[in-house]
């Protein structure tokens, strides 16, 4: 997408990025991310809009139905 930083070594896989920093050896699957800064080793699944999270994080985004 439009003002994206991919870092070496990153992945994304299925998924939509804007306006949006990705360090290096993260992962980025099945998300949407918009406005985002994504730390070094990083791991991104499910859908979400914003996101900001430090390195070597790992976060599994799920909808929930109320």
């Amino acid at each position: 997408g439009p003002y994206a930083s991919i870092g070496k070594g990153a992945r994304v896989v299925n998924a939509i990025v804007r306006d949006t920093v990705i360090n290096p050896d993260a992962d980025i699957q099945n998300v949407l991310i918009s406005r985002s800064i994504i730390g070094e080793s990083a791991k991104v699944c499910g859908h979400f809009h914003r996101l900001n999270i430090g390195n070597s994080s790992q976060i599994e985004l799920i909808e929930i139905d109320d």
